[in-house]
């Protein structure tokens, strides 16, 4: 390989970022279908328990893959250079932290299922330590994909890992009726994820060698690693009170309300951030075109989430039970009140580009200090009220202190200021707060209900959003961005 072997192109970016974003997009789309029949196969095949057990090892799990990244992917993506030298150490690093988290996991299992007071969790926490092993062979590899903008081959492969863990998940399942099924869901991705990274790379590495310069990469991963912890604690601590204080029922619930509501989001900020990344890093010495880049893709990230949002917002009563079954409609509210936090995260989400595009990572682990800070009083002070009073707790701090304060910092040195995510928040605000309002008033005039109420209200709310955008100079900006942005993938394809 050679240094410069997986640098992406350098002329065209325009080009290249919207072809990633429209085959990324393609892939996402089949994703989500994916994962949205997961949830809803699976919630029939399978008890609110199963789920809540799962949710039980998951932080484990999740706390062992930010380590084992140790923030060095977005260290390869964000270099102005990477030579086969710093890679072979990068993927030889991984390997050793890869299985430092996946003994501990292996021989501390019975910890867990003390802690749970459920020997299942622990069975569940070895089989975990395993996957944590395989994927760590993995980390490198799919860095240099992205870092070289090979966006169609890291599509294909997203959707073909999905679609293999779900037919795992699937046909366990179906036969055994167990939470294993769950399980086989994440080995199953885990591996072909791997085995196809190393097919689309053809990097084979070498021993490490003194020398390779990979310092200043350990150390701005350092900065990720740091931030993906303390997110990691105020993303899944509520997991971890909900379980021990009210059981695997209503952890259950919880979990699925947020899986219902998060995993679409995520299936559109993590590629779009995919692409972005390799992007603005390419771009950073140039800052009208950095900036310009960032808020075309900010006002486009939103133009597309909120008004689905608002919808699930607006009808979680009629959107939960027709997903997930009868039995589920005691997640409605529990996802009402996640939706509020909802609208906040794609811009939130957005902002981490920014510090990492600009190699920020001290910044960026202070901001995810206060984050987890902020975020645990809030679950704490929700958890008396149950899952509904956790997931109210964290989405007001969402709104009141996290996002304004992540908004702030991200924006405190470089070309983005907070007035330009001021001004394109605020016309968002008011096309979502114009389509929640109508919705709610459509609700009460005539009855409607099934899924040809969510349908309606889902072309309600895009169509007023536009109107609104429509009304307002920017936001006409940012509608003509989209139709370019069309013209330009339908000429291409």
């Amino acid at each position: 390989m050679s240094n410069a072997a997986f640098d992406g192109p350098i002329d065209g970016l325009r080009h290249s970022a919207v072809k990633g974003a429209f085959v990324t997009t393609l892939a996402q789309v089949a994703k989500v279908i994916v994962q949205f029949g997961s949830v809803i196969v699976l919630s029939r095949l399978l008890s609110p328990a199963d789920f809540g057990l799962l949710a039980m090892v998951a932080p484990l799990y999740g706390l062992a893959l930010i380590f084992q990244d140790l923030g060095l992917g977005h260290a390869t993506v964000q270099s102005a250079q990477v030579t086969s030298a710093q890679s072979d150490a990068l993927f030889w690093l991984n390997i050793a932290v890869g299985l430092c988290l996946a003994v501990p996991l292996l021989f501390g299992a019975p910890i867990v299922g003390w802690f749970y007071g459920d020997e299942r969790v622990e069975a569940l926490t070895r089989g975990f330590a395993l996957v944590t092993a395989i994927g760590a062979f993995g980390a490198q590899h799919s860095a240099l994909l992205n870092r070289s903008m090979r966006f169609r081959f890291l599509a294909a492969l997203d959707t073909i890992t999905v679609f293999a863990g779900f037919l795992g998940a699937v046909l366990l399942a179906a036969v055994f009726h167990t939470y294993w099924a769950l399980f086989a869901s994440a080995a199953i991705g885990t591996t072909v994820s791997v085995v196809g990274a190393w097919i689309g790379t053809g990097f084979v590495p070498r021993l490490p060698r003194r020398g390779s310069g990979a310092g200043q990469m350990v150390r701005l991963g350092a900065g990720i690693t740091s931030f993906k912890v303390f997110t990691f604690i105020a993303r899944n601590l509520d997991n971890v009170l909900i379980g021990r204080v009210w059981g695997d029922a209503p952890l259950g619930l919880y979990d699925r309300a947020y899986k219902l509501l998060m995993f679409p989001l995520l299936q559109i900020n993590v590629p779009l951030g995919r692409v972005m990344l390799p992007m603005l890093a390419r771009l950073r010495t140039d800052e009208q075109r950095y900036r310009s880049a960032y808020l075309r893709a900010v006002n486009q990230l939103l133009l597309v989430t909120q008004p689905g949002i608002v919808v699930a917002i607006a009808t979680a009563d009629i959107f939960v039970p027709i997903l997930l079954g009868e039995e589920w409609g005691g997640a409605a509210p529990i996802f009402r009140w996640m939706g509020l936090a909802a609208l906040l995260q794609p811009i939130s989400a957005a902002t981490t580009w920014l510090f990492v595009s600009q190699g920020r990572g001290r910044a960026f682990a202070w901001f995810g200090g206060f984050d987890a800070a902020i975020s645990t009083l809030a679950f704490c002070a929700g958890l008396p009220w149950g899952p509904i009073g956790v997931a109210a707790a964290y989405s007001i701090s969402q709104v009141l202190l996290r996002s304004p304060v992540i908004l702030w910092m991200a924006t405190q040195t470089g070309p983005v200021r907070l007035r330009d995510l001021c001004n394109i928040g605020t016309m968002h605000v008011l096309a979502s707060a114009v389509s929640f309002t109508a919705i709610v008033v459509v609700r009460h005039a005539i009855t409607l209900d099934g899924i040809p109420a969510l349908a309606f209200f889902l072309c309600l709310s895009y169509a007023l959003t536009v109107l609104v955008l429509a009304l307002i100079p920017s936001g006409r900006t940012a509608l003509r961005d989209s139709i370019s942005i069309v013209t330009l993938i339908a000429s291409r394809s």
